[in-house]
């Protein structure tokens, strides 16, 4: 262990710079650009000549980058619920889901996806699993626990899935629970599960 430690025989290893890698996936995939590599390593210590080469094509690229994620986030935040059709809950039920208890709320932060139809019904996500549907809205609990009910554009909020004393969470997913108006399959239930530390 201390001829590893040994600065005398310790060999220098370069890391890779991460330019000529963009480059190479950008190449592979089709996408035009005109990056180059500069020496010295990092933006502040360039020269003049070389931060203005830099500036004409990556004002170039951009556009097209942002184009690009758009689209992506279109893609995923549109995804097609159509075909899931849910089950109608009682209006007891529904009553009970939707009034608010402790810390719940409706987040405008996490919405529900159009194209599914949640009248007369819910359906649950995990924070991490529910759809981007307007660019740069996300949900920030990513394991909490949310639901989109009755055609609400903006999914409940439940309850966020972290450890509570000696009970460690396994964050947000399915889970084998009784749910409000029966059957938990069609509505894709979810909730906190825990196991004793």
């Amino acid at each position: 262990m201390a001829e590893i430690n040994n600065p005398a025989t310790r060999k220098s290893v370069k890391s890779p710079r991460q330019m000529p890698i963009l480059r190479g996936m950008l190449d592979e995939f089709g996408v035009i650009n005109k990056f180059s590599v500069y020496p010295g390593g990092h933006g502040w210590n360039w020269s003049d000549a070389n931060k203005e080469d830099l500036r004409s094509p990556t004002m170039t690229f951009l556009p097209h980058f942002l184009l690009i994620l758009s689209l992506v986030s279109f893609l995923h935040g549109y995804g097609d619920y159509s075909n899931i059709k849910l089950p109608a809950i009682s209006n007891y039920s529904m009553n009970y889901i939707t009034t608010l208890r402790n810390g719940q709320k409706y987040a405008a932060d996490c919405l529900c996806p159009r194209s599914l139809n949640t009248t007369g019904s819910y359906y649950m996500f995990c924070g991490y699993e529910m759809p981007i549907v307007k660019t740069g809205v996300e949900c920030t609990m990513r394991q909490g626990v949310y639901r989109c009910i009755n055609g609400k554009k903006e999914a409940l909020f439940e309850e966020n899935c972290v450890s509570q004393g000696d009970l460690k969470s396994k964050g947000c997913g399915p889970i084998d629970a009784l749910c409000p108006g029966g059957d938990c399959g069609p509505h894709n239930y979810r909730g906190c599960r825990y196991v004793r530390q």
